[in-house]
């Protein structure tokens, strides 16, 4: 892959790709078509999530930028005062005592797993051709070896955590506001396939209200 080949694909990622809202994995598998169907021999998987992961953030960020620059000020206050509402620091705090806690839970039931790698690397060498479920499994249960690796996970990503379970409370919280949202939007398509799709925000909030 030369330096021209990676410019068009990072191109094609984000005018074609991103806009579609694809899981990360998708994204790759359509990438490797790109690089097969021109022949061209692309870097790692590790790379190219890479280089998939840091366009759809440009993508997101530049969306996100034309969305903000459309708002009218009002809009801009009332955001700016509902993220000053002491509700939403009650969901930051509470995300935060609860990965916390996790942590330490998984941390409380892995102690001593230094020793414990050591057995099973013991064992596994004692009888490499032995099953899992024999060698392994006698010594740490499949639930201390989960722990082993939520903790393993866990390090380094504490921020990342925390917003996640922030991200699923905010969810919950301003679901509420979607029959309101919906409503003050409108749906078009020349598409007749789209159409049926299209209708059905609509007879979501007729069954709602």
């Amino acid at each position: 892959m030369t330096q021209t080949d990676r410019r068009a694909l990072s191109r094609w990622i984000s005018d074609d790709l991103c806009a579609g809202g694809q899981p990360i994995n998708a994204m790759l598998e359509h990438v490797f078509l790109w690089c097969r169907d021109r022949r061209i021999y692309g870097p790692s998987r590790k790379e190219l999530e890479r280089l998939v992961r840091s366009q759809r953030h440009l993508y997101l960020e530049a969306l996100l930028a034309r969305v903000r620059d459309r708002l009218a000020p009002d809009a801009v206050a009332l955001l700016e005062a509902s993220l000053a509402d002491p509700t939403v620091h009650k969901i930051g705090s509470r995300s935060k005592r609860k990965v916390v806690g996790d942590i330490a839970k998984d941390i409380e039931r892995v102690y001593g797993k230094e020793r414990l790698l050591v057995e099973i690397a013991s064992a596994s060498i004692d009888d490499p051709s032995g099953r899992i479920c024999d060698v392994i499994f006698p010594i740490a249960g499949k639930d201390k070896l989960a722990a082993i690796i939520k903790e393993s996970q866990a390090k380094g990503a504490l921020d990342r955590r925390i917003y996640k379970v922030m991200r699923r409370s905010w969810a919950n919280h301003y679901r509420r506001m979607l029959p309101s949202l919906l409503s003050a939007l409108e749906f078009r398509s020349n598409n007749a396939v789209s159409r049926p799709v299209l209708a059905a925000p609509g007879l979501d909030q007729k069954q709602s209200g």
